[in-house]
């Protein structure tokens, strides 16, 4: 009897044992799904590595140079997350009346000593220049036929957002002034909002204490590169940033105006906000291709002024000594 119960006790144990080797295996499905969304984040998070290079200036979007002079403020502040795809391209509705439109024909330009004129308006022959022209002999300049100068003041990083004076900036207005040229300034701006657009006005306003100017102090926002502190601000932002900037140096009793590509104008900023600023365009063309009027175009980053080592932009100003 004790032999018969070891038996059935040994088949019992064989039987439990049995079951449990054909039964189902634990469902993998979690750990499957924990893994792909692991690997989507990995794949999709967007990098703060500055990788991507600088955009190639183009004849529809022309930039003034960028501020490639060393930074000061430590490499270890964080970059923004930038999402290329993202950039704005919708402003809001206008509100009210659109601009001017262009009054001048392809026919109306032509070129006239190495620099091309305006036939059908009276106009000045213009430069912009900043650090990156290095030391500049005036006297040649002027005795080339140019008129007037837009320089550089300041500029914003667009990495790290601090606002520097351009190291030849007081060099090159006293230059301009003492060989008798009309003169202005301009900041090229980074601003990713009104409180930094207004920091440039005051900076500006600062710095120019004592010094009488031609022309206007402008506002010259650039969207540098996707990878830049500026990659994703709104077209409504820059609206917001330029009306700022305008206003404040206004408050300081100084005339402002705004720069902007083509490719701003009309698919970013607000335009019809802003006609009560004189509007700089920037499109490398031998005609004004643009349905708004303007006070002063750049035409060109290839001109070549004696004086100036290496190329130079060229301006066409809408306007004479006599009404500035």
């Amino acid at each position: 009897m004790k032999l018969i119960q070891k038996i059935a006790a040994l088949s019992l144990a064989l039987l439990v044992l049995t079951g449990c080797a054909s039964g189902k295996p634990e469902s993998t499905q979690g750990s499957t799904a924990s893994t792909g969304a692991s690997t989507s984040q990995v794949t999709t998070a967007p990098s703060t590595q500055e990788t991507t290079q600088p955009t190639t200036q183009t004849a529809t979007e022309p930039s003034t140079q960028p501020d490639t002079e060393p930074q000061t403020q430590p490499a270890t502040q964080p970059l923004p997350t930038v999402k290329p795809e993202t950039y704005p391209t919708a402003p809001m509705e206008p509100t009210v009346p659109e601009p001017e439109a262009n009054p001048y024909r392809v026919e109306d330009f032509v070129y006239q000593d190495g620099f091309l004129t305006c036939t059908a308006a009276e106009s000045l022959v213009g430069i912009d220049v900043s650090v990156h022209q290095g030391v500049i002999d005036w006297q040649q300049v002027a005795a080339a036929g140019v008129d007037f100068v837009m320089i550089r003041a300041a500029y914003r990083g667009y990495k790290y957002g601090q606002v520097n004076a351009d190291s030849n900036a007081l060099l090159n207005i006293q230059g301009a002034k003492d060989a008798g040229l009309l003169v202005g300034v301009y900041i090229y701006s980074q601003a990713v909002n009104v409180a930094e657009a207004v920091e440039e006005a005051q900076f500006l306003l600062e710095m120019l204490d004592g010094i009488q100017l031609d022309l206007p102090i402008t506002f010259d926002w650039e969207r540098y590169s996707s990878d830049s502190r500026t990659a994703n601000v709104s077209g409504r932002t820059v609206t917001d940033c330029a009306i700022a900037f305008c206003e404040t140096i206004r408050a300081g009793e100084r005339e402002a105006m705004i720069y902007f590509n083509p490719t701003q104008a009309l698919e970013e900023l607000s335009l019809p906000e802003l006609t009560e600023y004189p509007f700089w365009l920037a499109q490398y063309d031998t005609e004004v291709m643009f349905p708004y009027r303007v006070d002063m175009w750049q035409y060109t980053n290839k001109g070549s002024v004696p004086g100036i080592g290496g190329n130079v932009d060229l301006n066409i100003g809408f306007f004479t000594r006599d009404s500035v």
